[in-house]
């Protein structure tokens, strides 16, 4: 890669700084015990394959294995879920009739 285009990504205008928001969010997400949904992986996954086909020394295989552990981490909240449902509406009201 050139010294001109090492410098333009690893500038303010590069894919760092919305990658490290979308982990940010990730993170805030993980530590409130909310799965992130899905799309974030889907819509993360096109872009990495757009950009692995328009420049093919970027670090894209990384996104990509982030893309599959937060494909992985909804697929099992899902599952979860519907393994043990929780009846939300059920629980609030025996909460309410029970002071």
């Amino acid at each position: 890669m050139s010294p001109a285009g090492s410098a333009y990504w690893l500038s303010l205008e590069s894919f760092g700084p919305p990658l490290i928001l979308v982990g940010l969010t990730v993170l805030w997400l993980d530590r409130r015990g909310i799965t992130p949904p899905a799309f974030v992986a889907w819509a993360l996954g096109a872009w990495t394959v757009v950009d692995a086909v328009v420049l093919p020394l970027t670090p894209w295989p990384l996104i990509v294995l982030a893309c599959a552990l937060l494909l992985i981490g909804a697929r099992r909240a899902r599952r979860a879920r519907r393994d043990n449902p929780v009846p939300h509406a059920a629980t609030r009201d025996a909460g309410l009739n029970a002071s």
